[in-house]
């Protein structure tokens, strides 16, 4: 099967519940990290715990990679990223 996210324009006109779960993933993994869609995602976090739960897991992994590249930078300005 192949989807192609750049196609989500009529799904992104759905609501939530309109939704399949296919639709559900493909705007997760489309729009999810998109600060505009946040209204959206809550909406399908808060109806598909599966969601919820690869948001968990993403947001834990783009923190982890935040610490680990300041971890590795050799200086890093004062007040950077506060």
């Amino acid at each position: 099967m192949f989807v192609e996210l750049s196609k989500l324009s009529a799904v992104m006109k759905k609501t939530a519940p309109e939704m399949t779960d296919l639709e559900f993933w493909c705007v997760f993994f489309a729009h999810g990290h998109e600060p505009e869609h946040r209204e959206l995602l809550n909406r399908m976090i808060a109806a598909k715990e599966e969601i919820r739960l690869a948001s968990e897991i993403l947001t834990g992994i783009s923190k982890d990679e935040i610490a680990r590249a300041f971890s590795l930078a050799p200086h890093v300005p004062d007040g950077y990223g506060k």
